[in-house]
């Protein structure tokens, strides 16, 4: 599911991107800012959760179209510049541009998938059933809140504590 998202998002990006005078004439791999800015979305996200703050899940979840400008896009935005920035070696400024274009396209994805009713591959994404999720965003989080997060823990051990309920979950949407 996760690999769907990141192909449609590459495709997306690589339309976009190019049309905006910020961007033109940079050669900047569509492949690679899609997979940065999406990582970096979902790092972003997790660590929101870890907060408290349920309001970019909330957005991701709505169905309703995000908007460049939204509140969840600026609290997403220092993440994926920063990750932007340092893995492509870009300035912040192209970063910051390149996110506010990249964010909105790879969120509206999701809203979607929710909107159309894909919610079984989309949850089972987010809570660890797809095969290359790493874990899945819901069950990375309540992994960590129970301490799964543990750096003496063997790699599978880890695993299993990072995604408690995330593979049992996340089975059930496949």
């Amino acid at each position: 599911m996760f690999d769907e998202l990141l192909s449609m998002a590459q495709s997306q990006l690589g339309e976009s991107l190019p049309k905006n005078p910020a961007v033109q004439g940079l050669n900047v791999n569509t492949q690679e800012v899609a997979g940065v800015t999406s990582n970096a979305i979902l790092d972003s996200l997790m660590q929101q959760v870890q907060n408290g703050d349920m309001s970019g899940v909330q957005e991701l979840l709505s169905g309703e179209e995000t908007h460049a400008n939204s509140p969840v896009v600026n609290g997403l935005a220092p993440t994926v510049v920063s990750q932007l920035s340092s893995k492509l070696n870009i300035s912040p400024a192209i970063a910051q541009t390149i996110a506010t274009i990249a964010i909105p396209i790879i969120l509206n994805m999701l809203n979607g998938k929710v909107k159309s009713g894909d919610l079984g591959g989309l949850l089972g994404g987010l809570l660890g059933g797809g095969s290359n999720a790493g874990g899945g965003l819901l069950g990375s989080v309540l992994g960590g809140m129970m301490g799964g997060n543990n750096s003496t823990s063997t790699p599978s051990t880890q695993k299993n504590q990072q995604d408690p309920l995330g593979g049992l979950l996340g089975g059930l949407f496949k």
